[in-house]
Parts: C-alpha cells; structure tokens; sequence
C-alpha cells in the first residue's frame, strides 16, 4: 500500500503480483466519495447471500452499468421496480409477459382504445393503433 503527500492511496498496485485485496471488514459498509475508477474485472457479491445495492439513496442520480457497444447479462431473474428508460434498440430471446390484469401495451404512451389492435406502418415508420 502507498499513500501520497498529496492523500491518494494505493492499495495492490501491482507490487504483489496482483493478489486478493481486501478494503473494509466483513458486516461492515464501505463507503466510495467521489468517482471510483476500476479497471478489469469487477467481481460484486459472489456468494450471493447479501443484497447488492446500486443507486438506492433518495437523491441518486442516474446509474448506468455496460458501456457503449456492450452486452449486460444476467443470470436468473432481473427484478425491476419503476420506469425503464432506453435509448437503442430492445432484443429479446424468449417471453415477453406483462403480468397482473391492468398492465397495458402502449406505442408512443398510449394503450390506444378498446378493441384496436397494433398495425405496422412498413420499415422506418412507427406502429399505430387502428381500429379493425
């Protein structure tokens, strides 16, 4: 470990052959101020007997996670609470269930009316609601 007159710290910085390093003491909060830089794999919660927590203070701001051009994947269920907001395009390989009996299918925030469906309006164009 190095600390510089100036109060960074260095801790594993290559001076061990890369061993295991650990900050903090098991049961304990480990808080991060300012920006956290990491390099490399990033291995979070790998017993999986705890939460792992991301942005949940009341005045979080935004959270991203991947990288442009890169894939995020997980493994089991991905629970969600709240909006989703993307920018790109969604894939999915599987199911796509809006479960409960009040969720809605909207295009551009409308559910359109009752006895509508969804029709294409060809490549490049916006699908629109229209009655049968």
């Amino acid at each position: 470990m190095t600390i510089t007159n100036g109060g960074v710290i260095g801790i594993n910085d290559g001076t061990n052959a890369g061993a295991t390093t650990n900050i903090g003491k098991a049961g304990n909060t480990v808080n991060t101020l300012g920006t956290l830089n990491q390099t490399g794999v990033t291995n979070i919660n790998t017993t999986g007997s705890f939460a792992t927590n991301i942005g949940t203070s009341a005045t979080a701001g935004d959270v991203t996670i991947g990288r442009t051009g890169g894939t995020i994947t997980t493994v089991g269920t991905l629970g969600h609470t709240g909006d989703v907001n993307m920018t790109g395009n969604l894939a999915v390989t599987g199911n796509i269930n809006l479960s409960g009996t009040t969720r809605e299918l909207q295009m551009n925030g409308s559910a359109g009316t009752s006895g509508y469906v969804l029709v294409s309006k060809g490549t490049g164009s916006t699908p629109a609601w229209q009655s049968v």
